[in-house]
């Protein structure tokens, strides 16, 4: 079964196309596609065939007009050669009929071949599994009416209830509101949970107009409970793909609210629906993510093959040991994700510590080594650039002169270093780090709770049960964690610290 599609240029992601269920929390960046790569750069030729075997699964490689196109493959196959070679012929003929100028891509603008994904899936005859279901709502602020455009998301059989839930959240919360605190929630996107069906819904607000109107649309992205850290570590890839898609799907809502029986739309229709649906899917990101950090890793040849869990076991004690008395600042700002920027003369040395910190706990937006001012989150550089950054909201790990600059302590934070170290140390970084995941999700665990008992009359009476049992560190994690999902439940809880 092919699981995976995956089109590079000189280690760059041009495209990915993700066909099964893959979890953020068991991603191995390091080992599987990076091997294969580096084997396959050993016997490097233009279209001929090669398949290598990693353990779980077949990697298949074919290179053609200087772009490497991947399939891979669960390791009990169920294609023959002839198959696999057919379809990547397939899907490299496709590409470059769909692409004329592909090879002169620069490398930076990912969303170029975003729309391969129907003539992939059309050639591979599949469809990918989902985690996530998108519904887009124009919604009427006074009086509150919500109504879905359904000529981008279709109200069915399948997504009926889950569309009734949403419009009986959403009244709800519309009432306890009111009218003023509506508009100012409007203003930036937000969360809610659903209670019965367990999901979340992130609202994503936008006009479609420049003036200002007593409606505002609604695009939103629904997922089950269990998927919040997955979710949160993605959320700056799934807004950074909203400023893609926006553009074009107003475009698209102006004609429909101009002449929605025009012929254009309907041969329009199938595309925008398929980018909707995409946004929307969360495995997508978590395969993007992965993507990400693979690239960056292949961009500065940071490794030759793979990290073992031994390097990554003694790169992650040095540096949590490296910072006795601030280390809670790093961990703090990792999990709020607040810029950080590591700071050393030893460029090599500097990439191996963020490669292993990166296998303990994956970010989307990383830049190994920077030779200017970089907008990553997590940031490698030479000590002379630093006066070049904001040092508002910016962490600084100096690893020249061991001391950290800038941040927030957290005791929640240290006492969760302490462990997790320990655990390191005494037993593997596998077992530290599902202990570090699971202390993480009892984090989202209270923010569920906090979702679900705004919507409820007595909501204030029911936020003070919920914090007062938890230490004033956790809810100050909190209302940093909150703040760019939800602001006002952000600062609601900051209320309470």
């Amino acid at each position: 079964m092919i699981i995976e599609v995956i089109i590079l240029r000189n280690g760059l992601h041009a495209f990915h196309r993700i066909y099964s269920d893959i979890s953020i929390e068991n991603i191995n960046i390091t080992g599987g596609l990076f091997q294969a790569i580096y084997s396959f750069s050993q016997v490097y030729a233009e279209d001929e065939l090669r398949s290598i075997n990693m353990k779980q699964f077949i990697y298949h490689f074919k290179a053609h007009k200087g772009f490497i196109f991947i399939l891979k493959q669960l390791s009990d196959p169920d294609f023959s050669t002839e198959v696999i070679r057919y379809l990547l012929d397939q899907l490299g003929l496709s590409f470059f009929k769909n692409y004329p100028d592909a090879e002169e891509w620069d490398g930076i603008s990912k969303q170029k071949f975003d729309d391969f994904t129907l003539v992939c899936d059309e050639i591979l005859d599949r469809r990918p599994l989902r985690r996530g279901v998108p519904f887009l709502f124009k919604v009427l602020l006074k009086p509150f009416l919500m109504l879905p455009i359904s000529q981008v998301v279709s109200i069915t059989s399948e997504n009926q209830n889950l569309y009734n839930y949403i419009i009986y959240h959403f009244h709800r919360y519309s009432e306890l509101l009111g009218y003023k605190n509506l508009v100012k929630l409007v203003e930036n996107p937000f969360m809610l949970y659903l209670k019965i069906p367990q999901n979340l819904v992130y609202a994503y607000p936008f006009l479609n107009t420049t003036k200002k109107d007593n409606f505002v649309y609604l695009l939103c992205f629904v997922t089950e409970n269990k998927n919040w850290f997955a979710f949160y570590q993605v959320n700056s890839l799934i807004n950074k793909k909203v400023g893609y898609i926006l553009p074009i799907l107003e475009d698209y809502l102006k004609k429909i609210e101009k002449n929605p029986t025009i012929d254009s739309l309907q041969v329009q229709k199938p595309k925008i629906q398929e980018l909707v649906n995409n946004w929307a899917n969360l495995n997508q990101y978590v395969g993007a993510l992965q993507a990400n950090l693979f690239e960056e890793f292949i961009k500065y040849g940071t490794i030759k093959k793979t990290l073992t869990e031994e390097e990554v076991r003694s790169q992650l004690l040095i540096i949590f040991t490296k910072f006795p008395k601030d280390i809670d600042k790093l961990i703090f700002a990792l999990l709020t994700q607040q810029k950080i920027l590591f700071v050393s003369l030893e460029k090599e040395k500097l990439k191996s510590t963020i490669n292993a910190l990166l296998t303990f706990y994956p970010q989307p937006a990383v830049n190994l080594w920077a030779e200017k001012p970089s907008d990553g989150l997590i940031v490698g550089t030479d000590p002379k650039l630093v006066s070049e950054y904001d040092h508002k909201n910016i962490l600084i790990v100096d690893m020249e002169n061991d001391k950290i600059f800038g941040g927030e302590k957290n005791e929640y934070c240290e006492n969760l270093l302490i462990d997790t170290t320990k655990l390191i140390r005494d037993l593997s970084v596998t077992e530290a780090r599902r202990f570090f995941l699971g202390k993480i999700s009892s984090i989202f665990n209270i923010l569920t709770s906090l979702l679900e008992v705004s919507i409820l009359e007595d909501n204030e009476k029911q936020f003070r049960v919920i914090l007062k049992v938890c230490p004033k560190a956790v809810i100050h994690l909190i209302t940093k964690m909150s703040k760019d999902i939800h602001p006002i439940l952000s600062k609601r809880i900051d209320k309470f610290n």
